[in-house]
């Protein structure tokens, strides 16, 4: 028995003889195969909150509360993420498989803290994050947007 719909997975022969693809197949080939494919495209985009999440993991393990003050340093202010926003971002990287929860250390209040743990995944995500928007700066740079910094 099909749940779905006939007119969402049923191919559809257009006028000029094209055929055009079922809706069905075209959501998952948008939204679902684009989104998780590792092959030879790329991951998605990460939003800026996410990116620096994996960012603060690349040099090891982090608490939460630790990763709120490596942003803010690295960023020297200029970005902070807070504890909705980081909560929230830790639990969809963990279901994507980009970070793993450890437990760690007792603190000074013997709470156990959770660390997070940045996998081959996340790492492989960072870099083509990284790569895709070195990319966009020099498109930036070629338009003559941006002058290029002299290295010392």
């Amino acid at each position: 028995m099909c749940l779905v719909p006939e007119n969402l997975t049923a191919s559809v022969a257009r006028p000029d003889g094209r055929v055009q693809l079922p809706i069905l197949t075209y959501i998952v080939s948008r939204y679902i195969v684009r989104r998780y494919s590792t092959g030879n495209r790329r991951m998605k985009e990460l939003s800026p909150a996410v990116f620096h999440i994996l960012l603060s993991l690349v040099d090891g393990d982090r608490h939460g509360y630790g990763m709120m003050q490596e942003i803010e340093e690295r960023t020297a202010g200029r970005a902070r993420i807070g504890p909705g926003t980081l909560y929230g971002a830790l639990k969809r990287l963990r279901e994507e498989g980009l970070i793993e929860e450890r437990e760690g250390e007792d603190d000074a209040d013997g709470e156990r803290r959770r660390y997070y743990h940045l996998t081959a995944a996340g790492r492989k995500a960072a870099r083509n994050e990284a790569q895709r928007l070195q990319e966009l700066v020099a498109s930036a740079h070629a338009k003559r947007l941006l002058s290029r910094a002299r290295l010392a």
